[in-house]
């Protein structure tokens, strides 16, 4: 019994050493500086809507006014903000962002016909974002914002080029992220939708890693 209450104390003693010693690791530690220059990368999976051509221009395999699948594609970015400090907590962050999406093509279907097709649909947004950040802690940050800008569009299929164009592009994200090293890692999701000519509304989705670095 006298053991039993010893090893109860001592495990008890443990939790309150590695709590202390937790503790104080985490006062020492520099805060998430959320004021200043930054630049972050992220990357992720994309999950595209399908392309749908308004008319019957848009001829694939013999598939006339074809509606195209995509299949899960990819996101890069790069952000250049500034965080600019509302509170002890706050700033908000004007920022500007360029990126690539890339999704291969699946199947087309359209006029009760379907085939499956061999190409890839790429997007290069060029986005001017505002973006709030919120301290919950010294190391901890959460964030949400939106953009607009211009997405320029390629579409190729069959090893021929179908077209490209720029439109105007809007996108909304949000996210968190921690402290690590002497900048933040972070996990987030974005929209960003677009409208090409003569096709319905583009859709991608987006959750990705990000790293950010603070110049």
């Amino acid at each position: 019994m006298k053991k039993l209450t010893f090893n109860k104390v001592r495990l008890a003693v443990a939790v309150c050493a590695a709590g202390l010693l937790l503790g104080a690791i985490s006062l020492n530690a520099e805060p998430v500086n959320i004021a200043g220059g930054y630049t972050t990368i992220d990357m992720g999976v994309n999950l595209a809507s399908k392309l749908a051509a308004g008319s019957n221009s848009l001829n694939i395999n013999g598939v006339s006014g074809a509606t195209i699948s995509l299949d899960t594609g990819f996101r890069v970015d790069a952000v250049f903000g500034y965080g600019i400090k509302l509170s002890d907590q706050v700033n908000l962050a004007p920022e500007l962002e360029i990126g690539c999406l890339y999704n291969q093509l699946n199947q087309a279907t359209g006029g009760g016909k379907s085939s499956s097709v061999g190409g890839e649909f790429v997007q290069v947004p060029f986005m001017v974002n505002g973006d709030f950040h919120f301290m919950v802690t010294r190391e901890l940050v959460l964030y949400a914002g939106g953009g607009v800008g211009v997405d320029c569009m390629f579409l190729s299929a069959n090893a021929g080029v179908l077209g490209g164009e720029a439109d105007f592009a809007w996108q909304a994200f949000c996210g968190v992220q921690y402290k690590v090293g002497a900048g933040e890692l972070g996990v987030g999701y974005k929209i960003l939708e677009t409208k090409p000519n003569g096709c319905n509304l583009i859709a991608n989705n987006t959750i990705a890693l990000s790293y950010t670095f603070h110049f």
